[in-house]
């Protein structure tokens, strides 16, 4: 009756929100411009346009504002209380140095090479334990960075190409709440005239996990064929994680079955959960009108279809009926494989943004993007609430020294407010014969994603870096 308890708490996935002060305050167009260490995130050919050796520290915290006001069910007696995200902003950091070559050998005078720890942002999530929404989410906190050495090269005048060797890891924290269905029929778990959400069929699940270790690359290129006009790509490859960690499934002790099992609290500390981030493919064109003012036009591919599904692999979580219960002396293994498939699909955006600089210690950034969802509304939730987004940014950098400029940046993203009304959002439903436990089943439960959600997303940032050697004529 307990194989609900493989069932995984990881019922969300994540998606990256543009990284980096500048960047952010030019609205994410920032595959050709980059001019410091975000460079080896978007293009690390745009390192290319770091002219002096410099030491860049920034970071950006990120809130996200989500609200779900789920559907009242009148006909079934229940009403539901709105509910948000309680959890504060995430605080996401970025540090690194780069440098040209060209010092150390007459060879390397085209070269820059770059040393950094440099990170996607991904949503914090933190909903109340009992809340309408627990049944898709109670909370989400999911870490991803890259760390390693990026190098560029100017192969001719109008062509620079650039590389990066990363080292990337994965965390991952969730928690959700299933329900146990005792109805005589397993297609009556669906039934809302039927399922009542009666607490005392909740069960929590909750998963944590870590690939401290994964290996891969980007590369990127940028093209000026004149003064004026630079073209630009990079890709990112998609990455396999292999994250061991645990899988814990808790009941409440007013869970309607508690004398029937031996425990509450019943946990597998060796399940390993197998993922793969998406592809990212980047193609940038920029254009210097004047030489102060420069402006850029970027299209941004996510292949978020390949992440079809999650895994959680090397189950093995028993489970013991109680003395004088229906199931005493019955030992329960939990061994299989779970494949949770997830809905998502490819996302696309747009970005336009620039800088202007203003004289020798003050640039300004200005831009925005359009995002689609990496999900139909039918699977839309507060899991993940990623629909189709728009957002604005601006930022500037201000030199406060000989050597040291401050970069700040602000934005804003919305993703707007959606009335679902035709969610396919279930709760995950244990059903199970009283007449005999053993003739149970893992089924859908009552859908519970419809309602009005809305959510948006704020940006704060902050970043310094120290110049060596010669200044240049453009600040960076």
């Amino acid at each position: 009756m307990f194989w609900l308890l493989a069932t995984p708490a990881f019922a969300s996935g994540y998606y990256y929100i543009d990284s980096g002060v500048r960047a952010i305050g030019r609205g994410g167009a920032y595959v050709v411009g980059a001019d410091d260490l975000s460079a080896q995130y978007y293009n690390p050919a745009a390192l290319g346009n770091i002219k002096r050796p410099m030491l860049n520290i920034q970071g950006w915290a990120a809130n996200q504002v989500v609200n779900f006001d789920r559907a009242d069910e009148p006909e079934n007696d229940l009403t539901f209380e709105p509910v948000h995200n309680e959890s504060p902003p995430i605080l996401e950091p970025q540090l690194g140095y780069a440098a040209p070559l060209g010092g150390i050998h007459p060879v390397l005078k085209n070269t820059v090479l770059a040393v950094g720890l440099y990170v996607p942002t991904a949503p914090y999530l933190t909903y109340p334990e009992d809340g309408a929404q627990r049944y898709q989410m109670q909370s989400s906190l999911i870490w991803q960075a890259y760390a390693g050495p990026s190098v560029s090269q100017k192969i001719t005048p109008w062509l620079t190409i650039g590389a990066g060797l990363q080292y990337t890891f994965l965390r991952v924290e969730e928690s959700l709440t299933s329900t146990l269905c005792l109805l005589p029929d397993p297609e009556d778990c669906s039934d809302p005239d039927k399922n009542t959400e009666d607490p005392a069929s909740d069960l929590d699940l909750a998963v944590k996990n870590w690939d401290p270790f994964e290996l891969s690359w980007n590369a990127g290129f940028i093209v000026t064929p004149v003064p004026w006009l630079q073209i630009g790509g990079s890709i990112q490859p998609p990455i396999s994680y292999s994250a061991p960690g645990s899988l814990t499934a808790s009941f409440d002790e007013d869970f309607s079955l508690a004398s029937q099992i031996d425990g509450l609290e019943f946990s597998d500390p060796d399940t390993t959960l197998k993922v793969t981030v998406p592809l990212v493919l980047r193609a940038g064109v920029q254009i210097t009108p004047i030489e102060s003012v420069r402006i850029e036009v970027d299209g941004v591919f996510h292949q978020w279809s390949t992440m079809d599904e999650f895994l959680i692999t090397d189950m093995n979580m028993e489970v013991n009926g109680a003395e004088g219960g229906f199931i005493e002396g019955q030992k329960i293994l939990v061994e299989d494989d779970i494949h949770f498939l997830t809905g998502f699909q490819d996302a696309i955006s747009v970005r336009l943004g620039g800088d202007w600089q203003i004289n020798e210690w003050a640039q300004v950034r200005l831009g925005g993007h359009y995002e689609t969802g990496a999900l139909p509304d039918a699977t839309l939730g507060v899991n993940l609430p990623d629909s189709s987004k728009i957002g604005i940014g601006a930022g500037g950098t201000f030199t406060i020294a000989k050597r040291v400029a401050l970069d700040i940046a602000f934005a804003q993203q919305f993703l707007g407010t959606r009335n679902i009304t035709d969610s396919e959002a279930s709760q995950q439903a244990l059903w199970t014969s009283l007449a005999n436990p053993e003739e149970s089943a893992v089924v859908p439960g009552k859908v519970v994603g419809n309602g009005v959600l809305s959510s948006s997303v704020t940006y704060v940032g902050i970043g310094a870096s120290v110049y060596f050697g010669a200044a240049d004529s453009r600040a960076n």
